[in-house]
């Protein structure tokens, strides 16, 4: 345990603290108790539970609070500092208790060993050195929130937080970019908020220190933004998916990373490489809907994260499916089949479609007749959906069609039934009961006419015709495929929303794109398992989202 603490004192992940409370069980079982039992004892649970914390968000995905809660209580608590100390503590107690020799100095060695181990060294230095202010000369302003500066020597890195000094005022910074130069002297810096006394001072000298308090701005908004999106050069590293916040002159709006690369910039003469990043425009929270109202961004304003977690209510209708990336906002689907009309789930196998289309069958059948039409037996054998034997169509809840024969056959009776059934309530004034048919592996059932037997083309063909008539009936249709050119363009136009699960297929990345826009080639090939993009009108978010969609209830 001593030699542990000398080679490794500073812990910065959960699964140091599993070893490190591993070795502390070892050390109470090798320890003699006889005299503190009731100590060591106390000292046993408190580290089979700090083991348990530490291994518990690796096991289950827990909430991001608790998850964050895990994680900060193990890289402290399980510290080989802290238990190991703890442990050399109390053996000399021990030791004293039982009249043995040794225990005091045992103790006052360990205290003497856990005081020298428990500062670090090497940054109380660097601070020490730090507090020698370094002039900077101001060369260039790009805006009132963007400088650059030279003299910085090599005291500062990419990325790094920086305190300006000018005269009274402070003001925080953080270095974008380091131009090439005689000593990587000069450096463009992102202000934390506009200070036109700072950018009046071109020509200037100006204090600089390395701080460990990074700005609130993670970069400022640049040339190319739109009213539906912003780009800016990124201060501190960032992924996909991340909510932002942007200042307008009504409030704060809501965006979502969407999109990153390399890109070359000049500044005073110099070239560099800078990380360009895109992010989308989510909207406002309008009662549990994100409402987008395009408005092109006040140049050079600040993209900020969110000061709180981004929360809301899910608007009464909806079902809820999942929330939006990074925050706890929700994203819900409507139970009005009128408005969400049909609806497509596309990408590889093994991302979630699954996950996501049983949980809406399930989440819609308390209000309507939904029927899934599976051939792989997963709806009814690993999911638990009742099977569903024909012919009643009048009845709510979720049921689960497994057809045999030809599936474009057996596809097209199925919807003809289901259409005669909702024709004739229709005829006869009533308002038809609203219907979800659910196809799984839709390309088996309605497949593009160059993946169709030429038996079945008329099949497909006259499934497709009804589909185009089916929301006059309150019927819509739900169709999962992996690949949208395997499934017929006649039923694939009339969806009019979609949850794109990762996919890499070209062909289908072209097809979405006409869809949901240039979000979709940057987005979708990178979403992670039970991540989708969410776009249409049967969500309530008015522009594309990344989700992260809800684990089923099923198998929670």
């Amino acid at each position: 345990m001593i030699g542990a603490t000398f080679v490794e004192p500073f812990i910065t992940k959960p699964q140091d603290a599993i070893v490190n409370s591993a070795a502390s069980v070892a050390a109470y079982f090798s320890a003699n108790k006889d005299s503190l039992p009731q100590l060591w004892n106390v000292y046993l649970w408190a580290v089979l539970a700090l083991m348990v914390i530490a291994i518990y968000p690796s096991v289950v995905r827990p909430p991001s609070f608790l998850k964050s809660a895990c994680y900060q209580l193990s890289t402290r608590a399980g510290r080989v500092v802290l238990l190991g100390g703890s442990a050399l503590i109390l053996e000399g107690v021990s030791r004293i208790s039982a009249d043995q020799v040794g225990g005091v100095p045992l103790i006052v060695g360990t205290l003497l060993l856990v005081v020298s181990l428990s500062v670090d060294w090497t940054t109380l230095w660097r601070r020490s050195k730090d507090q020698s202010r370094e002039l900077v000369q101001i060369v260039d302003a790009r805006s009132p929130s963007m400088i650059v500066v030279s003299n910085v020597g090599d005291s500062v890195e990419t990325g790094d937080a920086v305190l300006l000094g000018s005269g009274a005022s402070e003001i925080r910074a953080a270095v974008v970019a380091l131009l090439p130069g005689e000593g990587r002297s000069r450096a463009v810096l992102v202000m934390e908020s506009e200070s036109h006394v700072l950018t009046a001072k071109i020509g200037s000298h100006i204090d600089l220190q390395a701080t460990a308090t990074h700005p609130a701005v993670v970069g400022l908004v640049a040339a190319g933004s739109t009213p539906t999106s912003v780009l800016f050069d990124e201060v501190e590293p960032l992924a996909i998916g991340d909510p932002l916040v942007v200042g307008f002159r009504e409030g704060d709006r809501l965006y979502q990373v969407s999109g990153m690369r390399l890109v070359d910039e000049s500044w005073s003469g110099s070239k560099t490489v800078t990380a360009r990043t895109s992010a989308t425009l989510l909207g406002e929270n309008e009662n549990g809907h994100l409402r987008v109202a395009p408005e092109l961004p006040p140049a050079h304003s600040s993209v900020r994260r969110p000061s709180s977690l981004v929360t809301s209510t899910l608007p009464g209708g909806y079902h809820r499916i999942g929330k939006v990336k990074g925050t706890e906002f929700p994203i819900g689907i409507t139970g009005d089949a009128v408005v969400s009309g049909h609806i497509a789930v596309v990408g590889m196998s093994g991302m979630g479609k699954t996950t996501l289309v049983s949980e809406v069958c399930r989440s819609l059948g308390s209000s309507k007749f939904v029927l899934a039409v599976d051939t792989t037996g997963e709806y009814v054998q690993r999911l638990g959906m009742s099977s569903w034997e024909g012919g009643d169509f009048g009845s709510t809840g979720t049921w689960v069609y497994e057809p045999r024969g030809e599936e474009p056959k057996q596809a097209k009776k199925l919807v003809e039934d289901a259409m005669t059934v909702a024709y004739n309530e229709y005829a006869s004034g009533q308002l038809p009961l609203s219907r979800v048919i659910c196809m799984e592996e839709a390309h088996t059932f309605v497949p593009e006419f160059n993946f169709c037997a030429r038996p079945n083309l008329d099949h497909v063909n006259d499934t497709a015709r009804m589909v185009m008539q089916a929301r006059k009936y309150a019927l819509s249709f739900l169709m999962v495929t992996q690949r949208t050119a395997v499934l017929s363009k006649s039923v694939l136009s009339q969806c009019e929303s979609y949850a794109v699960f990762r996919t890499v297929d070209d062909t289908s990345l072209s097809y979405l794109e006409t869809v949901g826009g240039p979000i979709v080639r940057d987005v979708v090939p990178s979403l992670g398992r039970h991540e989708m993009l969410c776009v249409g009108p049967a969500f309530n978010c008015d522009s594309p989202v990344i989700v992260e969609v809800d684990p089923p209830s099923a198998l929670s």
